[in-house]
């Protein structure tokens, strides 16, 4: 399976591991209502490089995204805060827009994630950012 189309559904929740580590899965549309991204739901999903995550989201679950293909990734505005290895060991992320209603970053988000050079959450409402959050990103040069 590489492609995967859920726009056109009714979907509400992905529950936790639903396509873990498939590691041929390049491409997903997700359904427009979707409010919540069940743990380690696309973890493993190593050759998945992009994912346009709808506004309706609210909640991402601990490593939904844990060792992913991403380069580069929008949070949505409806999203407050990250949860426990949401980006850990994704090696290639090099980008990531934060949205303006942010309040909080759980622990190791973005441990491991190597081409991570620049972060800005200056336009962020974050109050709380979590342990070991940028642990390992060797080459981040700049974080405000």
């Amino acid at each position: 399976m590489q492609t995967i189309d859920f726009s056109e559904t009714n979907v509400e929740v992905l529950e936790d591991l639903t396509f873990f580590d498939c590691r041929c899965l390049s491409a997903v549309r997700l359904p427009r209502e979707l409010k919540k991204i069940g743990r380690e739901c696309f973890s493993g999903c190593v050759s998945l490089s992009t994912l346009d995550l709808p506004d309706t989201v609210e909640e991402i679950g601990n490593a939904a995204f844990f060792l992913n293909g991403f380069k580069s990734i929008v949070l949505p505005s409806s999203l407050r805060s990250l949860s426990d290895g949401l980006f850990k060991r994704c090696e290639q992320l090099a980008s990531i827009t934060f949205n303006k209603s942010l309040t909080s970053v759980g622990n190791n988000v973005f441990h491991d994630c190597g081409a991570l050079t620049f972060v800005d959450m200056s336009n962020t409402e974050v109050e709380s950012i979590g342990m070991e959050v940028f642990y390992d990103c060797d080459k981040l040069e700049t974080l405000r």
